[in-house]
């Protein structure tokens, strides 16, 4: 039986193309700097090598990047890879014929700061110098903010924040040397209710603009919100 690409392993989550990847949205819909996943074939990244990989892009020639095990990477992308086309190629190794062809459009972007600052003033300033927006909390982690508690687990699923698409951040690329003990904070702002956000990517959150410390992000493109 010839192989064929059947999903995405992104932090020790497998996305089915057929089960998870709805209306037209595939993983991933943001991306950031130093952001990699791997392919899937068969339903298991154990059978990457029955397949030759390559890949192309509209974007800039060198944001885009596969090796034959099927990690993807993106060296130097940056926020000009909004709205363009990334598509992944397998070709069966037995019969050299394709084993599929995966497709993607970035929608959003994040671009952040490897040091932290512990209040949304002092991050104002790196957000405007990158010539990004101040995160929407919907972007960073999709979740019901009229619920006020402290914590949720982070469900994992596609087209919706950054928490949830790539999981743990610091498993797919994401720098967090400078954290506390590697975990991604961020603040963001909710439209809806005009607050302030620092929120976690284990699913913490508070309502505040101060007093805990945070990497400083700018977002890019198409807000889900």
């Amino acid at each position: 039986m010839m192989s064929k690409i059947t999903g995405v392993l992104v932090d020790n989550h497998i996305y089915d193309i057929k089960n998870d990847m709805t209306n037209g949205y595939h993983f991933p819909n943001c991306l950031f700097p130093g952001a990699t996943f791997k392919m899937v074939i068969d339903n298991d990244p154990v059978n990457n090598d029955k397949v030759k990989w390559s890949c192309s892009t509209d974007a800039d020639n060198n944001v885009l990047a596969i090796s034959q095990d099927g990690t993807v990477t993106f060296p130097d992308v940056d926020e000009k890879c909004i709205g363009n086309i990334f598509a992944i190629f397998a070709t069966d190794k037995s019969t050299n014929k394709s084993a599929g062809i995966y497709m993607f459009t970035v929608k959003r972007f994040f671009k952040y700061s490897i040091e932290t600052y512990d209040s949304v003033k002092d991050i104002l300033p790196w957000v405007k110098k990158m010539n990004g927006e101040f995160p929407e909390a919907q972007d960073i982690d999709s979740y019901d903010y009229n619920d006020h508690d402290s914590g949720h687990i982070i469900k994992r699923e596609v087209n919706a924040g950054l928490y949830q698409e790539w999981g743990d951040v610091a498993n797919s690329g994401w720098n967090t040397n400078s954290e506390c003990a590697g975990i991604c904070r961020i603040y963001a702002f909710n439209k809806e209710d005009n607050i302030y956000y620092w929120l976690k990517n284990d699913g913490v959150r508070q309502e505040l603009s101060v007093g805990f410390t945070a990497q400083a992000v700018a977002s890019y493109g198409e807000s889900i919100a």
